[in-house]
């Protein structure tokens, strides 16, 4: 039982320090990581283990009561540890011999997966789709990325998916170089997602859609229910331009501004261009002494690493309109016209701290597909796919093996 607890409390504690290192390394050097104990657990060795534990990760891992000074961190990571927190007094029986073990295994640091994809294109009314495919196994699943997104967001929920066949559709029009100046219309898009699937021949697929990629999904489904297996969406962009707006994000804003812009003084594009690609990925500010504010940073902020990947679609005049072209066709659709009825399987998964996409609108859509059901992944970004590829990926999993539902837990709410 010992070890059952220490192996739960090094997986928490691995998976949120894998997750805020490369995007906010400063809170881990500076703010202590607290477990949340209920009133009435009393440690006695246990605590000395749990900070020995720490000190393997590089951290300061403690034990705290679940008070307002309590941030989002320090909850998610109680979250995680899910009812082994109620066991964490077993931790007093840990043996030295245990503890080394743990240390050794906090060592290993899993590398940034490079999954092994072949791209291809495929000429589909005189325009080239680009599209990935790996794997050799099942039915395949097809992941439909948001417009404008380099692929680099899916690597390591593809590398945990394989061997089962993957295929990655780039909602292209806006990143490639040689794009002419005519943008590849949403219905374009739409017509050729259709198009890789009836030419890869493979009967029926999964759908994988996130953010923008989940309206294109969704649309397939309700379309050619004949190719779907079933529709899985992440963090779901269905805003439509000057409907609901009460629900918008900060950034729904900031796009509708962009979109509504450009479309109608296409010149100003450029000097947009600037001040937009100097705002994306920029660190948040420092919080010196409110844990608060510093804990919510921390896990609403984005791997640097992905700065250059998020600036390209406004990294100039000419992508930026081609970007806003593109949305502004996309927004101005009413998203609830194109959702599927009953019919395949359907799993809608939002992030807590999904600052990109209005959480209360992509419920009420997942409320309005028959038998769908949502899920809240605590602590989780617009970008879990890759921060949370793990949880994704178990998710997906028992979605396609058709196994029911895993229950509710401090870390997963279902609606």
């Amino acid at each position: 039982m010992t070890d059952s607890v220490l192996t739960t409390l090094e997986q928490a504690v691995a998976s949120l320090v894998h997750e805020l290192r490369p995007r906010c390394p400063d809170y881990l050097q500076d703010q202590q990581l607290r477990i949340l104990v209920p009133a009435g657990l009393d440690l006695d060795r246990g605590s000395a283990t749990i900070a020995e534990v720490g000190t393997a990760f590089g951290i300061n891992l403690v034990t705290a009561r679940d008070d307002d000074d309590a941030n989002a961190v320090d909850r998610l990571l109680t979250a995680r540890l899910d009812d082994a927190v109620l066991r964490l007094a077993d931790l007093d029986t840990t043996s030295a011999e245990e503890l080394a073990a743990a240390g050794a295994r906090s060592a290993i640091s899993r590398p940034r997966a490079a999954p092994d994809l072949q791209w291809r294109t495929l000429a589909v009314g005189g325009e080239q789709m680009r599209f990935a495919t790996g794997g050799s196994r099942g039915t395949p699943l097809v992941l439909v990325n948001a417009l404008a997104q380099a692929p680099d967001f899916w690597f390591e929920l593809i590398d945990r998916m394989l061997p089962r066949r993957v295929v990655l559709f780039q909602c292209g029009g806006v990143l490639e170089d040689d794009t002419p100046d005519g943008v590849l219309s949403i219905d374009q898009l739409r017509t050729g997602l259709e198009a890789v699937l009836d030419h890869l021949g493979n009967g029926t697929y999964h759908l994988v859609g996130w953010c923008t990629g989940a309206r294109f999904s969704a649309h397939l489904a309700r379309r050619r229910p004949d190719l779907v297996a079933s529709l899985t969406m992440l963090n779901g962009a269905f805003k439509q331009l000057g409907v609901d707006s009460a629900d918008d994000s900060g950034y729904e804003r900031v796009i509708e501004t962009m979109c509504q812009t450009v479309e109608n003084q296409p010149q100003l594009a450029d000097q947009l261009a600037v001040m937009v690609a100097g705002s994306v990925g920029r660190p948040p500010a420092g919080h010196a002494g409110d844990r608060q504010a510093a804990g919510q940073a921390a896990l609403s902020g984005v791997d640097p690493a992905f700065t250059e990947v998020l600036r390209a679609p406004v990294r100039d005049g000419d992508s930026l309109r081609r970007y806003a072209h593109q949305l502004f066709q996309l927004f101005s659709e009413d998203p609830f016209a194109m959702l599927p009825p009953a019919g395949p399987p359907v799993l809608c998964i939002a992030g807590e701290y999904d600052e990109q996409v209005s959480l209360p609108r992509f419920a009420r859509v997942a409320a309005a597909i028959p038998g769908s059901r949502f899920a809240t992944v605590a602590g989780g970004t617009h970008f879990f796919l890759h921060d949370r590829s793990d949880l994704v990926a178990e998710l997906l999993n028992d979605l396609l093996a058709g196994t029911a539902p895993r229950p509710s837990t401090r870390e997963i709410s279902w609606r």
